[in-house]
């Protein structure tokens, strides 16, 4: 599918994100699992999701069960709504994507390393203002994102408008994503 302009500002939004903000960077937006086939573990693709944030936090030491330090990774899979979500089934299944029960896993870009995002969340990005023609499935799209935000409590609906520039959009979604993308701790780089 072509990349429209405002995927190109969301995408322009993320990487400011990504930079300013110390965040893991994966190889792409693709998110994968891994599944049994012929007798061998393999990696599938979930999802291609137009964006993913990814906070990484340390987990202190623990006496009883672990005593060095780790981390876990956080991760907010960014969808972009307005050409595919006029029906229910598209934005439900990116919404319930958190509940692989492999997991979901991405490629970080340094090293191809596959890492597994422990708490998956989802922003669906959905820009307002259609022409006259396009009301009523945009009024339909809408409707169908909110209900899957509702439905999942892992996901959230973000309105944006539809000409925003890619530094206001990168406001509007750290806005959004700043509470998502905490747990106790600071980031730290995990590249």
């Amino acid at each position: 599918m072509p990349q429209t302009p405002f995927h190109e500002r969301l995408k322009d939004a993320i990487d400011y994100l990504r930079k300013t903000h110390r965040l893991v960077t994966p190889r792409s937006n693709n998110l994968y699992t891994f599944a049994k086939v012929g007798g061998f573990y393999q990696w599938k693709l979930v999802q291609n999701a137009d964006g993913l944030l990814i906070a990484s936090r340390n987990v202190g030491p623990s006496q009883d069960y672990q005593p060095n330090k780790t981390s876990i990774l956080i991760g907010v899979v960014i969808q972009s709504e307005f050409m595919t979500a006029d029906t229910k089934p598209n934005p439900q299944g990116k919404a319930s994507v958190s509940h692989v029960e492999t997991g979901l896993w991405i490629c970080r870009a340094n090293d191809n390393q596959m890492l597994r995002i422990d708490i998956p969340r989802v922003l669906f990005v959905l820009p307002k203002g259609a022409s006259p023609k396009k009301r009523k499935k945009y009024k339909t799209t809408l409707e169908n994102v909110s209900q899957a935000a509702a439905l999942h409590g892992n996901s959230k609906l973000l309105t944006v408008p539809r000409g925003i520039s890619a530094k206001r959009l990168s406001k509007k979604l750290y806005g959004q994503v700043k509470d998502l993308l905490k747990v106790v701790g600071r980031p730290r780089i995990a590249e």
